[in-house]
């Protein structure tokens, strides 16, 4: 294609030459276009995005967790999926007394908080098990991947106490 010249609206001598057949000095462009290439490289995650968390504690199933107040003890019996992980997820939770005797007809919320993000997610209600002491947390929502806190909280009877979880979801 010959390199033409021609005017814009304001009369001013402007290349004809369509962009992609621009060919810059190449001085510039070989550094330019190595450093685009590693930059590239800089962007790739091997680890994932919990690879330098280290505000999150690992996820275990059957771990007692002893609440702020003393008062309760949380496990985690199952979940899914295990560990938790982006999207929907099924949490079944003991919740005993400090001498482990399972407490009955209480109530348990998670509060999910993304503190670098200032956001939660939905807070779901525990559902009463079929055995005593023990909740079903279904549908506890992890929005995006990041470092998350779980607050549970349980009130029984005349007693509330809670555990807050540290979490990583990959995603």
């Amino acid at each position: 294609m010959p390199f033409r010249l021609g005017r814009d609206d304001d009369g001013n001598a402007r290349s004809k030459l369509p962009l992609l057949c621009y060919r810059p000095s190449m001085r510039w462009t070989t550094p330019l276009l190595l450093a685009c290439c590693l930059s590239l490289l800089g962007c790739d995650e091997p680890d994932g995005v919990c690879a330098g968390e280290d505000r999150a504690v690992p996820f275990e199933l059957d771990t007692a967790l002893d609440g702020e107040n003393g008062s309760f003890t949380f496990r985690f019996l199952e979940a899914d999926p295990a560990p938790p992980d982006l999207g929907s997820n099924d949490w079944l939770v003991s919740v005993a007394d400090a001498s482990g005797t399972p407490l009955e007809d209480c109530s348990l919320r998670a509060e999910p908080w993304m503190p670098d993000h200032g956001h939660g997610s939905n807070e779901p209600e525990g559902v009463e098990g079929s055995e005593a002491g023990q909740y079903a947390l279904d549908g506890l929502d992890f929005i995006m991947p990041g470092y998350w806190t779980v607050a549970l909280t349980a009130e029984c009877a005349d007693d509330i106490d809670s555990v807050v979880l540290h979490l990583c979801i990959e995603g």
